[in-house]
């Protein structure tokens, strides 16, 4: 508790003191909380390698029914930003094989978004195909095939792709900012409108994707 004050206080030495507390706050520890606190707070001092260096033994106190998908996401970011991908890439799918729930979605999609900025879309397809034989991640399946599309510019094709899979998948989120990104990138403003407008009333937060990319609609 002291950490967080420390944290949220954030003047002179703080983050360092906090960062201290939170050292012994993982003690015996198997939430994902205090370890989660001390990542960020080790990601904010000392930088990613701190967090890179500390990763295995988060990941081996937490309880995977107690926020362990947390653990994975902020480790794979500092690999990430390092320049490791490929290494943080495998991390996620690793996370993803361990009974996670809801979570193995959104660890597989971080793969997902790392995998599509790289240098070449071998990678992305390789994930892509090993999710689909999981058979229990079809809707990232649809996503990964529509940013295949995005890599090579098959705008108007990423974008009926989108629409055919979100006959299945009206409930997800990604494949329609996908959809309507696809049909800017085809020039076909009203289809983009049309692709994000049932999503405009549930998700228009502030800073959120979907604000976003309706604004730019709004604005063409």
């Amino acid at each position: 508790h002291l950490a967080r004050l420390l944290e949220m206080r954030n003047e002179g030495d703080d983050l360092v003191n906090a960062l201290q507390h939170s050292a012994q706050a993982v003690k015996d520890q198997d939430f994902s909380n205090p370890w989660v606190q001390r990542l960020i707070l080790s990601y904010r001092v000392l930088g990613p390698d701190a967090v890179i260096e500390l990763g295995a033994e988060a990941m081996a106190a937490v309880s995977p029914k107690k926020g362990l998908f947390a653990v994975y996401h902020i480790y794979a970011a500092a690999l990430n930003d390092r320049g490791r991908t490929d290494e943080a890439i495998s991390l996620l799918l690793q996370g993803v094989q361990i009974d996670l729930g809801k979570n193995m979605a959104r660890l597989f999609e971080q793969a997902l978004s790392y995998a599509a900025a790289m240098p070449h879309s071998l990678r992305l397809i390789e994930i892509r195909n090993w999710a689909e034989e999981r058979k229990t991640l079809s809707p990232q399946v649809a996503l990964a095939d529509v940013l295949i599309d995005e890599r090579v510019g098959n705008w108007r094709e990423g974008a009926e792709r989108a629409a055919k899979a979100r006959i299945e998948h009206d409930d997800y989120l990604h494949l329609a900012l996908h959809e309507a990104l696809c049909w800017l990138g085809a020039m076909d403003d009203s289809q983009a409108h049309r692709a994000i407008s049932s999503w405009m009333n549930r998700n228009l937060q502030p800073r959120s994707a979907t604000t976003w990319l309706a604004a730019l609609i709004s604005v063409r």
